[in-house]
């Protein structure tokens, strides 16, 4: 009894496997299926099991087909084998049934006419296993069947409809799945109408989304390359322009570079204001210096005139009034002098002796200061030879234009001036 229980349980197992279904999507499937019943002692042990090694039936088939029955079993049994004909001109349409007696580890041969089906057998002795056949009520997972009437298309196959795929979504990209997404690699999703490539379009090129434009764009169209269009030049963004400025399509000079150059026009003109300037004071000193030489003349001369024995009383306080007028004059024309001095040079001046000299030594400012002429010769034409002296072509000492300016031996500068 074991052995029978353990074969029968083994067949069972291996009868009722079920292999997984090929599709994403699954529904329930209600149907009915003829099954085969086995009692033991009036008992239900299974359905659908194996018999192979209990008792197995052999038909050929034929008109007068033989059946042929084997006992696999260790002791005799009596069966009962109901048989289904389906042959109404020769009049066998319907049941039979025939019991035999069959010995253990035997078999008898019967013939059944135009057997159609063996439809239940069972055992009469000994009364341990019978069978029938029965139609059950089963319920299946089958892959579900979408609105187009065939089988839906899982996440990610290739669609024209949405009908045709389980989510119920068809994407741009031409396959199942959310509206968010499905592009193919490298291409976006634009306003969930297509897929395409970012970062290709050029300056004046239209777009349909924005990230379409490689460097950004208008509101119409894309734009050029940053920081590459020069003054002067249009421009389709304002972006593309090297300056910070642009108006009516056109990138203008940047602040910077307004600033930029305005410091370098200054600094042009600066040396230029700056020699412009010691032009004019040379100009005005020149004129002052030949002023008071004039006064100084015209001095001498009034002195000279008002010694002489030959003048009235009268003449000689007329010149002595002129000669107040022509130094106050000369103080008056020597102050500007000095002042256009300080003006130029950045120092103190004093006159001493005709000649216009610095108040303080430039080194040491404690110390009296040296002669402006002789510095000024040194500053343009170098050392002086020892004992030299410098001299005023001109002889108006207060003419230090360098050109009027020269080396002399103290001989010579005594012949000059008639000092020897």
């Amino acid at each position: 009894m074991r052995k029978v229980l353990f074969i029968i349980f083994v067949s069972l197992f291996i009868i009722n496997s079920v292999s997984a279904l090929d599709c994403q999507y699954t529904g329930i499937e209600n149907y009915s299926e003829d099954e085969e019943v086995f009692y033991y002692n009036g008992d239900e042990i299974g359905r659908n099991l194996n018999l192979s090694e209990l008792i197995t039936f052999e038909i050929d088939g034929t008109l007068n087909g033989n059946i042929k029955i084997n006992n696999n079993l260790d002791i005799p049994i009596s069966v009962n084998a109901t048989f289904y004909t389906n042959e109404p001109r020769y009049g066998k349409v319907g049941y039979f049934t025939h019991n035999h007696t069959i010995s253990p580890n035997n078999f008898v041969v019967f013939k059944a006419p135009l057997i159609h089906k063996l439809t239940r057998y069972e055992f009469i002795e000994p009364n341990i296993i019978s069978s029938e056949t029965i139609s059950v009520e089963k319920e299946r997972t089958i892959c579900e069947v979408c609105p187009n009437g065939k089988e839906c298309l899982g996440d990610g196959d290739s669609c024209t409809l949405n009908i045709e795929c389980g989510i119920g979504t068809c994407n741009i990209a031409g396959v199942c799945g959310a509206e968010d997404g499905g592009c193919p690699e490298g291409l976006k999703n634009c306003n969930d109408t297509s897929c395409l490539e970012p970062s290709v379009k050029l300056v004046g090129e239209a777009y349909v989304c924005e990230w379409e434009c490689l460097y950004g764009d208008n509101g119409v169209v894309c734009c050029g390359e940053p920081s590459t269009v020069d003054v002067g030049a249009s421009y389709v963004c304002e972006t593309e322009c090297k300056s910070d400025r642009f108006e009516n399509g056109k990138c203008l000079d940047s602040t910077n570079g307004i600033a930029i150059r305005v410091a370098i026009v200054i600094a042009l003109l600066f040396p230029g204001l700056y020699y412009l300037r010691i032009f004019i004071y040379d100009i005005k000193t020149k004129k002052l210096s030949d002023e008071i030489r004039n006064v100084q003349k015209r001095l001498h001369k009034i002195k000279k005139e008002a010694s002489d024995h030959d003048v009235t009383k009268i003449e000689r306080e007329e010149r002595i009034k002129e000669t107040d007028i022509l130094a106050e004059r000369e103080h008056k024309i020597v102050d500007k002098i000095l002042g256009s001095y300080m003006r130029r040079y950045g120092h103190e001046f004093v006159m001493d002796n005709g000649y216009i000299r610095f108040k303080n030594n430039l080194k040491y400012p404690e110390k009296k200061g040296g002669f402006f002429h002789i510095w000024w010769y040194k500053k343009h034409k170098g050392s002086i030879k020892p004992g030299n002296q410098i001299d005023h072509v001109d002889g108006n000492k207060l003419n230090n234009d360098i050109g009027n300016l020269r080396q002399m031996t103290p001989a010579d500068h005594k012949k000059k001036h008639n000092l020897g």
